[in-house]
């Protein structure tokens, strides 16, 4: 064959019309063209792209698979795009050869591609930079509902088992059901702290560990994506999840305390009635205790008995057949029937007795409480924390300290915790017999991480010098997950083995 005709071929020219061979060659490359082109197209139509051919003996489940992968296609191809600048170099000629298959599919000749049909790449902007892919918001909605689940679970398990505490306040001493209700609810922001990380962590070993065994996590790997790419969406929910954590601390944890509080101690001081027990003797206070025998469920009690040692010199008992609860607008009183009234003179040794028919007992009289509560440091809100009125003492001092770097560094643990799952699964090569063991290692680091967290914290109760390890603790997972992420995949030199060498015979 000439060699101008050679290079027409190659140009993707048509030889001239003598040369009957020549042309014989151009048909048959052109038709193997042609064939290869239309294979890789149809593929394209069923949503697979350059994802190797699955066998048509597919289960039910890949099938209905086929809408996840072509969106996880469509958003591949939609990262190639928007990729850093290194890749604008490449992509113009990738999509010119695409260019130059579709015409040959379509039967323009098989000529070269035309760069008139070329669009140019559009500019990537500072708001693309930070805008997510279909690819991220995939991950994200995945990640985000199996938190919110996990999350409620969990806080619906531990907020029963703390709520049990309180049903004896309706069972045993008549309180009403709304007080119990709204007591619960009040307890609910503080085990949320605790429990959000922890469904954050569960949420993104389950999903991840999901995508891997469905291999869209290795399509995912195979497109160019490196492990910090498939940590966005993942550090997005962290940053959902610590802004919650943060309202949660700075405000409605210590709300939520100071009223519970408040309407805890209002019910021991003001309804008395309510915290009698039969068959029990109630200490009201240090010096004040209540006995009553038997109470029915119109608020009749029988056998009561009063011991009142709030002045040492003249202690003062008192017996009473029955008696009722009433509850006005000056506080709770019981009106005793058929009893009598002792009291002791220890100075002089003198017993007065006084015998009753019907007698009526102020119990605001009996509670010995300080009328002006003092607040605890859960229930101050960061101000006061860091900032203490100057009359503390030096114990109270240092639990308002603690517990207002508590309040800040709790919510930064939600980054170490999803960051410790993509550390122990992303990096590495893909194994086909599971991940068993990575998840495991996961959960041993999760408890590491959780079990140190705690510590560190009791013991930055009793000493200043362990307030900085609290943030430190809560920060070093993430700096070490993200020395995984980044080079956990480069195998460096030193950890090859050496070659064998031939020694000569």
């Amino acid at each position: 064959m000439p060699p101008k005709d050679k290079a027409a071929i190659r140009a993707g020219q048509m030889p001239p019309a003598d040369q009957s061979g020549d042309r014989s060659v151009f048909s048959n490359s052109s038709a193997r063209l042609s064939s290869s082109s239309a294979i890789r197209r149809s593929w394209l139509e069923r949503g697979v792209g350059w994802v190797p051919a699955i066998s048509r003996n597919r289960s039910a489940r890949c099938r209905k698979k086929r809408a996840s992968w072509r969106e996880i296609i469509c958003s591949l191809n939609e990262l190639r795009c928007r990729n850093r600048g290194a890749l604008q170099q490449v992509l113009p000629e990738r999509r010119m050869r695409g260019e130059w298959r579709r015409n040959a599919v379509a039967g323009a000749g098989g000529g070269p591609y035309d760069p008139a049909l070329m669009t140019p790449l559009p500019q990537l902007t500072t708001l693309d930079r930070f805008r997510l892919s279909s690819l991220d918001r995939y991950i994200l909605r995945q990640c985000l509902s199996v938190t919110l689940f996990v999350t409620a679970a969990l806080s619906a398990a531990v907020w029963l088992a703390q709520s049990l505490r309180l049903v004896d306040l309706i069972v045993n001493r008549g309180l009403a059901a709304e007080v119990f209700l709204y007591l619960a609810m009040l307890i609910l922001p503080r085990f949320i702290d605790i429990v959000l990380p922890i469904g954050a962590f569960i949420a993104v070993l389950f999903v991840f560990n999901k995508l891997t065994s469905e291999s869209e996590l290795v399509v995912m790997r195979a497109s160019g994506l490196s492990p910090l790419a498939l940590a966005k969406p993942v550090m997005i929910l962290a940053g959902i999840g610590f802004v919650g954590l943060m309202s949660l601390s700075a405000y409605f944890l210590p709300a939520s305390n100071r009223e519970f509080k408040d309407l805890q101690f209002e019910i021991r001081n003001r309804f008395v009635s309510s915290l009698l027990q039969e068959g029990t003797f109630t200490t009201i206070s240090d010096k004040l205790t209540i006995y009553i025998g038997s109470r029915n469920e119109r608020g009749e009690i029988s056998g009561v008995l009063i011991n009142d040692e709030r002045d040492p010199q003249q202690p003062v008992t008192i017996f009473a057949e029955r008696g009722a609860f009433a509850d006005t607008t000056e506080g709770s009183r019981i009106i005793l029937v058929n009893g009598n009234r002792q009291r002791y003179e220890r100075a002089s040794g003198k017993l007065s007795v006084l015998t009753f028919e019907r007698y009526t007992l102020d119990l605001a009289m009996l509670r010995d409480a300080p009328v002006v509560r003092f607040r605890e440091a859960q229930e101050r809100f960061l101000g006061e924390l860091f900032f203490p009125p100057g009359d503390l003492d030096a114990t109270n001092y240092r639990n308002f300290l603690v517990e207002g770097h508590q309040r800040l560094a709790v919510p930064l643990s939600i980054f170490s915790f999803v960051i410790i799952p993509l550390a122990c699964l992303l990096p590495g090569e893909f194994n086909r017999r599971g991940q068993l063991k990575r998840v495991l290692l996961a959960v041993v680091f999760a408890l590491v991480f959780q079990s140190t967290d705690l510590g560190i914290k009791n013991l930055a109760a009793s000493h200043y010098a362990a307030i900085p390890l609290m943030y430190v603790i809560d920060l070093l997972p993430l700096a070490l997950g993200f020395g995984m992420l980044l080079f956990g995949g480069i195998r460096f030199g030193f950890w090859r083995p050496a070659a064998a060498v031939a020694e000569p015979a």
